[in-house]
C-alpha cells in the first residue's frame, strides 16, 4: 500500500519548527536509502512543492511507495489554499484521510523522524509495517540512535536561518516601498480579474525535477510571495511602472 504524508507549512513559528523536523526526515531517508531516495521540487503560483520518495520492498515480489510531500504555502495565497485543500488553518498534515493541525502535525512528523532515525537495522518489511502503524494512528516505540529533532522553541538550524533572514530582508524592502505609496481608489477591470494567478495541481512525479536544498525551498517560497504581492500592487496601480520592472527583475533573478 502506498503511503503519502502531506505537510502544509507557511511562515509562522510553528511551521518553522515543522520544517526543521521535515528536514530531519529527508536527511534520514537519504542516509538509509541513498540513491533509492528520489527528491524533486516544483514551483507553482501559490506554493512550492517539495517531495521525497522511496520504494520499499517488504516482500520479494512487492513494492510499496513511501512519499513525503511538503507544500510551502505563500502567505498571500493562504486563504485561497485553505479552501482548495479543505484545511481551516496552517500548518497541517494529512495521511490516509486523517488531518492534523498545529502541534499534532508536528508530533506526526516527529514520530516519522524518530522511526527513520532508528531504522538503519530494520528490513524494508519492518519499516513498511511501522510506517503503516503510524499512518493509521498507532504509536510506534523506537530506540533513537541520535537525538530527536526538538519540537520546542529551539533556534533555527544553520541551514534554515540564512534563508529565513534573506526572505525577511526582501519582505522588509518591499514593505518600505509600499509605505511610500498612496493607494489610489481603483476598480479592478475584467481583464485584470482574468489575469489573476491560476493555482495548478501538484505535479506528477515524472514531470518533476531534482529538489533544491531545504533552505532553497524556504527562500524560493519567500521570493515568490514577494513577487506575487508586487504583481498585485502593479495591477492595482499602487507602484510605478519603473519601480515595478526594477523590483520584478530583481526577484526573478533570485529565482534563477
Amino acid at each position: 500500500m502506498p503511503y503519502t504524508f502531506q505537510f502544509f507549512v507557511t511562515g509562522d513559528d510553528l511551521s518553522k519548527k515543522l520544517i526543521r523536523v521535515i528536514d530531519g526526515i529527508s536527511r534520514s531517508l537519504i542516509r538509509r536509502f541513498g540513491s533509492r531516495c528520489r527528491s524533486y521540487s516544483r514551483d507553482y503560483t501559490a506554493y512550492v512543492l517539495a517531495s521525497s520518495e522511496v520504494i520499499l520492498e517488504p516482500e520479494p515480489d512487492s513494492r510499496e511507495a513511501f512519499r513525503i510531500d511538503t507544500y510551502f504555502i505563500l502567505n498571500i495565497y493562504q486563504e485561497e489554499l485553505k479552501a482548495r485543500f479543505g484545511l481551516p488553518k496552517f500548518p497541517a498534515a494529512r495521511i490516509n484521510g486523517r488531518t492534523f493541525f498545529g502541534e499534532e502535525a508536528l508530533e506526526l512528523a516527529s514520530s516519522l523522524h524518530s522511526l527513520l532515525e532508528s531504522s538503519q537495522d530494520m528490513s524494508d518489511r519492518e519499516l513498511a509495517r511501522a510506517i503503516e502503524r503510524i499512518a493509521i494512528g498507532e504509536r510506534v516505540e523506537v530506540k533513537s540512535q541520535e537525538p530527536r529533532v526538538s519540537i520546542e522553541g529551539s533556534p533555527p538550524t544553520k541551514a534554515v536561518e540564512p534563508a529565513v533572514k534573506a526572505v525577511s530582508r526582501m519582505a522588509s524592502r518591499l514593505t518600505e516601498v509600499l509605505r511610500s505609496l498612496a493607494p489610489p481608489t481603483t476598480t479592478q477591470t475584467d481583464a485584470e480579474k482574468a489575469a489573476e494567478p491560476e493555482i495548478r495541481p501538484p505535479p506528477a512525479p515524472e514531470e518533476s525535477v531534482k529538489a533544491p536544498s531545504l533552505e532553497g525551498n524556504v527562500l524560493r517560497a519567500g521570493i515568490m510571495d514577494c513577487l506575487a504581492k508586487l504583481e498585485k500592487l502593479h495591477r492595482e496601480g499602487r507602484v510605478s511602472e519603473e519601480e515595478y520592472r526594477r523590483m520584478r527583475e530583481i526577484y526573478l533573478s533570485l529565482l534563477e
